[in-house]
């Protein structure tokens, strides 16, 4: 959803979401509502949407003149948003998976980890969506075994990076130098089957 176009009541249920104490995916719409988190968390925005998390946690994003420090400081490469991740995480209290071409998921305990898996193909419409349900599967998973912190939350999100991209590489049919080829996010999602299959495939 649009943020700008919530009604008080889907607020409000989003809210008592965040509030119930269970772990949480949070994506797009909601993001500016994650701090309302009482429980693990999980945000999955990507550089334009990281705004959205960090204002309501007081940390700084616009000066006075109109400049976006933020964005300057994403742009800077590597190192720089892996700072921006980690000092997010760590404000928040929960798991940041902050997408791009490298996606880092960092943990407020200073755990963090990077995932290359995907491929250009991702960047069309619907595969944020695809892969905000792959972490909600695998975090489910996760806590069915046994209490979840923001820490394994961290860890199941990069598990669903990394099978969402490996599934998109397989959509695009990425492989041995191959270029691919656009996809659309059914097409991930359809793949996830053999992404998961390979996943414990390489762990035997």
């Amino acid at each position: 959803m649009d943020a700008r176009a919530r009604t008080d009541a889907e607020r409000a249920t989003l809210v008592n979401v965040l509030r119930s104490g269970a772990p949480v995916v949070v994506d797009a719409g909601a993001l500016d509502l994650a701090a309302e988190a009482r429980g693990p968390v999980v945000v999955t925005p990507h550089d334009g949407e990281l705004k959205e998390v960090r204002i309501p946690l007081g940390l700084g994003v616009d000066d006075v003149e109109g400049d976006d420090p933020l964005a300057d400081r994403l742009r800077r490469g590597f190192d720089e948003r892996l700072l921006v991740a980690r000092e997010t995480a760590v404000a928040l209290g929960g798991a940041v998976l902050l997408k791009g071409a490298a996606t880092i998921v960092a943990a407020p305990t200073g755990w963090y980890a990077v995932v290359r898996a995907g491929t250009p193909w991702l960047a069309t419409a619907g595969t944020g969506d695809v892969l905000a349900g792959v972490i909600g599967g695998v975090a489910a998973a996760a806590a069915a075994a046994g209490p979840l912190d923001a820490e394994g939350l961290a860890k199941s999100a990069a598990t669903g990076a990394w099978l969402h991209g490996h599934a998109a590489r397989l959509a695009a049919g990425v492989a041995d130098g191959a270029a691919g080829h656009p996809i659309t996010a059914l097409e991930v999602a359809a793949h996830l089957p053999r992404a998961y299959a390979a996943a414990l495939s390489a762990a035997s």
